[in-house]
């Protein structure tokens, strides 16, 4: 896993727990629960006997980027300074994350969600309880719409 962690998480402690081709598909690395067990248990052991690390701190100036649905993308470009990279990427210039970063995240999170809370609308999703009283049908349009969104293929959005 080493190899895909980018520069800044590069050293970090990672136990990977399973294996993914897509969303939907992934596969235990322990089939047993005591070989979990054993795994979680070395890599606490690990971690707690590891010097810590220096926390890594951003450079003076970045690149604050977020790769999305092209579609949507354009619901957030020029919002808190984002500008289009390419079709499903906005980037902006950033020198501080609360103030320059974190703006840009949120106005890209809110165009990404917008499907997803169309698709909730009115629907009250906070307990099972909430989820029973709920019009079926709507409930069952939303269900099909997040099984939709986790079998998706979005390839378009690593470009």
């Amino acid at each position: 896993m080493g190899g895909q962690l980018d520069a800044g998480l590069d050293g970090t402690p990672f136990l990977e727990v399973k294996r993914s081709v897509s969303r939907t598909e992934t596969t235990p690395i322990h089939h047993d629960p005591d070989g979990s067990l054993n795994a979680l248990r070395e890599f606490a052991r690990h971690c707690g006997q590891a010097p810590p690390a220096p926390a890594p701190g951003l450079p003076s100036r970045f690149t604050f980027a977020v790769s999305m649905d092209p579609e949507l993308s354009s619901q957030a470009e020029g919002r808190h300074g984002l500008t289009r990279a390419s079709a499903s990427v906005l980037s902006k210039q950033a020198e501080d994350w609360g103030r320059d970063a974190q703006p840009a995240l949120e106005a890209a999170m809110a165009a990404a969600l917008r499907p997803l809370l169309a698709a909730q609308a009115d629907l009250d999703l906070s307990s099972e309880a909430a989820m029973n009283r709920q019009d079926p049908a709507k409930l069952q349009r939303f269900r099909a719409f997040f099984v939709d969104w986790v079998q998706a293929d979005e390839p378009t959005w690593r470009s």
